[in-house]
């Protein structure tokens, strides 16, 4: 049996995570102005929203709302990372914020605050990142916004699978009194 639930979307933010820190390399090793790799985030972006549909797939989310909604979502964000790349005032951050923004209206649809929390702080990072031209700083939105999703991975993967137990105590007493067992059956 399936099991829906919100905490099943820890995978696909992790791998969110991983988006936005391999950003952070490609747009420091590319030396750009601004915190931006609007081509790196087209096309990262669709692999893990590829990656995140076959996930979901397998492990389903609650998906409180209706379907037609998500697909609605996922269309808007397509046509948002592809456009947002375009737009030049942006200073190539638009894809970087049609992910974030994407991922409000998703947290708002699966009813998780922690999704929506880790989108408003990674759209804020987009900002940011969008109106400072300093290259160090660009690559710190980057490393921000892959710590809020890794944080926010590490909060729903707690929600679904609970925390672990803590090991239970072995008494050493019990392993004494076995060992002066075995040496009185061998003085008989």
């Amino acid at each position: 049996m399936v099991s829906r639930h919100v905490g099943n979307n820890w995978f696909p933010m992790l791998g969110l995570s991983l988006v936005f820190l391999l950003g952070a390399a490609v747009e420091l090793v590319g030396n750009s102005t601004y915190g931006a790799a609007p081509r790196y985030f087209v096309f990262a972006s669709l692999a893990w929203g590829a990656g995140s549909a076959l996930w979901l797939w397998k492990n389903p989310s609650a998906w409180p709302a209706e379907g037609r909604k998500y697909l609605y979502l996922g269309a808007a964000a397509l046509a948002g990372v592809v456009l947002g790349a375009m737009l030049p005032f942006l200073n190539g951050c638009g894809p970087w914020l049609a992910l974030a923004g994407s991922l409000v209206y998703y947290g708002n649809l699966e009813r998780a605050r922690v999704i929506v929390t880790a989108g408003a702080a990674s759209a804020a990072a987009g900002l940011l990142a969008a109106m400072v031209s300093a290259s160090v700083w660009g690559g710190l939105m980057h490393a921000l916004a892959a710590v809020v999703c890794a944080f926010a991975s590490s909060r729903l993967h707690l929600l679904r699978h609970g925390r672990r137990r803590a090991r239970q105590h072995e008494d050493i007493d019990v392993l004494d009194f076995l060992q002066d067992d075995d040496e009185d059956s061998r003085a008989r």
